[in-house]
């Protein structure tokens, strides 16, 4: 048995006389939110999966689906879509995948290439 369990002998330095100031952690502060009342409540409809998917669709044609669905969603967010001062678009508008078609054309000297549309 002893060949499986050896003692090991404590021979490495553990630290030196000299005690050393540890460095404190510093605790990173994050910036007060630049967004007004109506974008804060606007991104916690965003985040809310209780009114379904946002991605592909501005937060007003959300709110109308989810409105028809009957799952009530609040009426101030309606309010701050319609008064024109607020994003449109959801928190990940620029993380939606672009759609993209094919099309041929030709040009006048009778060769033809295939153009790639972006909408």
């Amino acid at each position: 048995m002893k060949k499986y369990y050896r003692q090991r002998k404590n021979t490495a330095k553990k630290s030196s006389s000299i005690s050393r100031k540890k460095k404190s952690k510093v605790v990173k502060q994050h910036p007060e939110n630049d967004c007004s009342s109506e974008e804060q409540a606007l991104k916690i409809f965003d985040m809310n999966m209780m009114y379904g998917p946002c991605l592909g669709m501005p937060r007003l044609e959300r709110w109308e689906r989810a409105q028809k669905m009957g799952l009530k969603p609040p009426e101030e967010i309606k309010c701050f879509l319609e008064s024109g001062k607020v994003q449109r678009e959801c928190l990940w508008h620029k993380l939606t995948p672009r759609r993209e078609t094919f099309s041929i054309r030709s040009t006048p000297e009778g060769t033809s290439y295939i153009e790639r549309i972006y909408y």
